[in-house]
């Protein structure tokens, strides 16, 4: 009996972890989309990609501490369609943390 229910368990939660890693990393791919977009550059083949996943321990307002998902995405992107550049997004949990775009060519207008 035991067994059973430490087998749901664990199977819900690998179903509640693959759930929340998707819905994130649409929110990455979203978030990389608008940022590319302010940045004058086109995001290439329109998806984000894990890197990093890792767990680390977190400090709010209040001094509680708590764990949290840190995941590192990876994306390219181009500003004169000529050339690929690296750009990355660090998410803890569903917060954005830093989005970063390699140094790239500036097109001559």
């Amino acid at each position: 009996m035991l067994l059973k229910v430490l087998l749901i368990s664990l199977g819900s939660f690998a179903a509640l972890y693959f759930y929340s890693s998707l819905r994130i990393k649409e929110f990455a791919a979203l978030a990389a989309r608008q940022h590319c977009k302010q940045a004058g550059v086109q995001l290439l083949d329109q998806s984000v990609s894990v890197e990093k996943v890792r767990i680390t321990v977190t400090t709010n307002a209040n001094h509680r501490r708590s764990l949290a998902i840190v995941r590192q995405y990876s994306f390219e992107f181009t500003s004169t369609g000529d050339e690929r550049y690296a750009g990355e997004i660090i998410m803890q949990g569903a917060r954005i943390t830093r989005i970063q775009l390699q140094a790239h060519r500036i097109p001559n207008e």
